[in-house]
């Protein structure tokens, strides 16, 4: 059986949305004076994962993941004095296993479509007033999807004051694999208004930075009520070897919490690397990256790290990283201690070893890990290799949860990308894992094509040197 969701495409805002846009375009353009253009990109995508357990869990043995995706994503412009153009972004997901048959208690194909952006723009860059009309996304605001309007006036070439309002589109805020009924009393309605600045002294020194004030849905589909929210991001060069930057994300109503925030400082010189940043995430993020054998309920966490990279001489260089962690929900700390090496031009000009001994006291277990690897690159493509061994010995309570007092586990990473002119690029990535609870592998391949007359990215004349990453 295969379900394929065109709710979103059905829709009567988008269907008015569509008339709307077609209409303006028609209206401020000028055909006598203008040749229409058109540019884009089209991205297509495949990941597949299977898992195979030591023992059964609940009854299964294996686990597997299959998804298709493609993103066309499109704008047609050159035919308005203003710049004006009209953009489009609609995307396709196939997942194998993502829709529930309750009937015969199988998994069976969902396929579902979501217009991301459908909209008609005049943009800021080349005028005073501006404004944005359909469905679209606004970085300003930490916005993910907007089915409104956003009006803008630029002061001067470094600052802007916008305004927007709309609604939060359901089908995109709510996850795929989830029903779209659930968010049916969710108040996705949202409204704003932030202020942008970016200067720039010469190479060395520039500021740019986003704040906003708004009210919208928290893209929790348990969380049904508006919030109302300070957001703010900076990126400050302070010089060619100094950067700061920061994220806050401040709930003020229906209660006063801090959400996200983060600031870090980079410096950069021949012989040293620095990097120092402190940050607090919730419970979202930490379900993002939980360990399969976490047994530890979500929780925000406040954490501090500090990396230094430092170049003994010129093929020769020293890796030292540290990490504190905390969980705000029961107070358990993590820690960890990492010592790396990286040897360029090893082998070959255009390749580098890294080596990492590290070792870390978890929430719920004390780590022991070591790692290496290879990378290599050249103008069309590049690879990196890496495997990972390591150990975990967890406490009283894990052991019981998980069944086992320890796990050796081994993980091999590869991943490589490819570079043909600047309209046609690629990236792939394949994982093995071996642990004493399951075996596991996944493979991802994304294809990407740019097309038309529009901005692309220049000719690839260097590739990127992980050694300085």
């Amino acid at each position: 059986m295969i379900y394929r969701d065109l709710s979103n495409l059905k829709s009567p805002f988008v269907s008015a949305v569509t008339g709307l846009v077609l209409g303006l375009c028609c209206f401020f353009s000028e055909p006598s004076a203008f040749a229409v253009e058109a540019g884009g990109q089209l991205r297509l995508g495949a990941y597949s994962r299977s898992v195979e357990f030591e023992k059964p869990l609940n009854t299964e043995t294996s686990n597997d993941e299959k998804v298709y995706s493609a993103q066309l994503r499109m704008s047609i412009y050159d035919f308005s004095s203003h710049d004006d153009s009209i953009v489009t972004d609609i995307r396709d997901k196939v997942d194998s296993y993502g829709k529930l048959d309750t009937q015969n208690l199988t998994l069976d194909t969902y396929n579902r479509v979501q217009v991301r952006e459908l909209a008609y723009k005049r943009p800021w860059e080349s005028n005073q007033f501006y404004f944005t009309l359909g469905r679209f996304s606004l970085n300003e605001a930490n916005v993910l999807d907007n089915d409104g309007l956003e009006a803008g006036y630029r002061f001067s070439h470094n600052s802007r004051l916008g305004l927007f309002g709309g609604q939060a589109p359901k089908d995109v805020i709510t996850p795929y694999y989830v029903d779209p009924t659930v968010t049916s009393n969710v108040n996705n309605a949202q409204a704003g208004v932030y202020y942008s600045y970016e200067k720039k002294n010469g190479l060395d020194r520039s500021l740019y930075t986003n704040n906003a004030l708004a009210m919208g849905p928290t893209y929790n589909i348990t969380d049904k009520q508006s919030h109302t929210y300070f957001y703010h991001m900076a990126l400050w060069n302070l010089s060619t070897n100094n950067r700061i930057s920061s994220y806050l994300q401040q709930d003020f109503m229906p209660t006063s919490s801090l959400r996200r925030a983060s600031v870090s400082h980079s410096y950069y010189d021949p012989s040293f690397r620095t990097n120092v940043s402190l940050s607090q995430t919730n419970t979202e993020d930490y379900l993002i990256q939980k360990d399969i054998l976490d047994p530890l309920p979500p929780s925000a966490e406040q954490s501090l790290r500090f990396d230094l990279r430092h170049r003994i001489f010129s093929q020769l260089s020293l890796d030292y990283s540290a990490g504190l962690s905390k969980r705000t929900v029961d107070g358990k700390s993590m820690n960890d201690l990492a010592l790396g090496v990286i040897v360029q031009k090893a082998l070959i000009a255009t390749g580098s070893f890294r080596a990492q001994y590290g070792i870390r006291k978890n929430y719920f277990s004390n780590d022991r890990y070591v790692r290496g690897g290879y990378d290599y690159w050249n103008q069309y493509f590049s690879l990196s290799i890496m495997h990972t061994v390591s150990t975990e010995t967890y406490d009283a309570q894990t052991s019981v949860i998980n069944g086992i007092a320890k796990n050796d586990r081994q993980v091999t990473n590869l991943d490589g990308g490819f570079y043909f002119g600047d309209r046609f690029r690629g990236s792939l990535g394949y994982q093995r894992e071996k642990d004493d609870k399951l075996s596991a592998s996944a493979f991802f391949l994304m294809l990407g094509y740019r097309f038309g007359k529009g901005t692309v990215a220049p000719v690839r004349t260097k590739p990127a040197l992980f050694e300085e990453i």
